[in-house]
């Protein structure tokens, strides 16, 4: 297979025309570029008045741009977007499309630590995607739950959002 070198605008990529990803790679790739992360919102449209957002992401300089549009083309979901001038993101929002990133990991598992952070992100993917936290009568321990969950992946919630939380009885202290 022919390589060749991407030369546009200062950036720089060996690519291989069409290049399939080897599924290991991506999974050793994600393990040291890749994060998993949960952010709780304020929602006028449910219950409890909070959501829970799952994001898989990842961040690279923009001269490594193509490597992630190869990586989003791996996976067909997410997108890739350019967030101020030298840094490229592929993330995955989409509930239904974070499963294709979901089964992937379950499938070739992470070796880092990152995977502690997987797991976490899972449990909380599957709570949400059961609705049981959303619950008003019994849902206070199931919350707490998650959002203890939430606050061991890679930010720990800030304290403006724990200090909301605690109008609802949440102390996480």
């Amino acid at each position: 297979m022919r390589h060749f070198i991407l030369f546009k605008k200062g950036v720089h990529f060996n690519k291989a025309p069409d290049a399939k990803l080897n599924p290991y790679w991506v999974t050793g790739f994600v393990d040291a570029e890749g994060s998993f992360s949960m952010s709780i919102s304020k929602s006028k449209s449910h219950a409890i008045g909070w959501t829970f957002e799952p994001t898989f992401i990842i961040t690279l300089h923009v001269k490594d741009i193509e490597l992630l549009k190869m990586i989003n083309k791996f996976f067909k979901v997410g997108n890739v977007t350019l967030s101020g001038s030298n840094l490229a993101r592929y993330r995955v929002r989409s509930r239904e499309e974070l499963k294709v990133i979901i089964d992937h990991f379950k499938k070739y598992p992470l070796r880092t630590t990152k995977a502690i952070n997987f797991a976490c992100f899972c449990e909380i993917f599957k709570e949400i995607g059961n609705k049981t936290h959303t619950n008003i009568n019994g849902c206070g321990a199931l919350f707490l739950r998650l959002v203890s969950l939430v606050n061991t992946l890679n930010k720990p919630i800030s304290d403006l959002t724990l200090n909301k939380l605690s109008n609802l009885g949440i102390y996480l202290r």
